[in-house]
């Protein structure tokens, strides 16, 4: 198949991202935000599903008529499929500005490849997606490489352009850009984390983050312990759905050491808003034993003088719960998450 690039028309798709923030008891908010999908050409699509494997037609990218011809006497195929690229659908039923009808053609001899892209390339076609006038057909190409090569690169999990636009000279140009980043790479990706702007951070963030703890303060009372992000939204929903309020959202992460169960506690209770502490860890990679030696350190060299309720459920858990009932610390267990956040709870409402 012998493909003609075509000049980038773009088409903007909304969807909404659903982002539970803590759920109250009784109710629930729901954050809606627009979300806009990089809309690739036809070609650009099937390089990437042969690169990664799927098999698709033999083809060439032509800039000129030339170039389309010479693609195809080097496809050596028995049929061609000429195709104008562009992104809008119905090309097939389009008419260019050259006054060729349809934008996709068949056909068995080469010579005719190269005098359907005479009549399509640098003509506008016009399909039932496109403005009135069309949209021409030529080469927007190396742009979009550019920027899927940037994406892979930089262990990008988002690149956004918007505006991207083409000058009059006929430049195509990223006027805007926003880039995320996987924060696992940052092993790889030295210079770039390097830049990250922290002074928006509260404090407690800035000093959590050089532990490798995430850690996002709240308005309650009541402090959550917890490993994992998913485990601890649950945590911080059942205190509230329990008549309590989470004083913060800290995850410990799967491959916590008991230093940083040491250092979670010193950023715990040096919150003044904290009457409660509630630690919930299922240890599937963390292994329970070090979170208890880790509790038990911090309450006797931090002096704890708030309330403090364990639930640990996983690996080495009954190591754990020995640890914790032999420490003579005044520690309350729990035996499931909810029994833990009524306890939680209730030991702030006797204050």
């Amino acid at each position: 198949m012998a493909s003609i690039a075509a000049a980038q028309a773009r088409k903007v798709l909304r969807d909404l991202v659903l982002r539970p923030p803590l759920l109250a008891a009784r109710s629930q908010v729901i954050e809606l935000t627009p979300r806009r999908w990089l809309n690739l050409q036809e070609y650009q699509s099937k390089k990437l599903m042969s690169d990664h494997g799927v098999r698709v037609q033999r083809f060439f990218v032509a800039d000129t008529a030339k170039e389309a011809l010479e693609a195809a006497k080097k496809l050596n195929a028995k049929e061609f499929v000429l195709k104008a690229q562009i992104l809008a659908g119905g090309r097939g039923k389009g008419v260019f500005s050259s006054g060729l009808k349809g934008g996709v053609h068949l056909t068995k001899d080469p010579q005719v490849v190269g005098q359907l892209a005479k009549q399509m390339i640098g003509y506008n076609l016009a399909t039932k997606q496109t403005p009135k006038e069309g949209v021409k057909v030529n080469k927007a190409a190396d742009q979009i490489k550019k920027l899927y090569n940037l994406f892979l690169k930089i262990d990008a999990t988002q690149v956004e352009v918007n505006p991207f636009g083409e000058t009059p000279e006929g430049q195509v140009v990223c006027f805007d850009a926003k880039i995320n980043f996987d924060d696992n790479a940052e092993f790889r990706q030295k210079d770039i984390f390097a830049m990250d702007d922290k002074s928006e951070n509260e404090p407690i963030e800035n000093e959590a983050a050089k532990y490798d703890l995430k850690y996002i303060g709240l308005d309650g009372n009541i402090a959550c312990f917890v490993n994992g992000a998913g485990l601890a939204m649950a945590t911080c929903d059942i205190i509230f759905l329990n008549g309590g309020k989470p004083a913060n959202f800290l995850d410990l992460g799967g491959g916590v050491k008991e230093a940083q169960v040491y250092q979670a506690f010193k950023l715990l209770t040096a919150d003044p808003k904290v009457e409660a502490i509630l630690v919930n860890i299922f240890g599937g990679i963390v292994n329970c034993a070090i979170i208890a030696n880790g509790i038990t350190k911090a309450c006797r060299e931090l002096e704890l003088k708030v309330p403090l309720v364990v639930r640990l459920e996983g690996t080495n858990v009954h190591e754990a719960q020995n640890i914790l009932n032999n420490s003579g610390l005044p520690i309350t267990s729990a035996v499931d998450l909810e029994d833990a956040a009524k306890k939680s709870v209730a030991s702030v409402a006797k204050k």
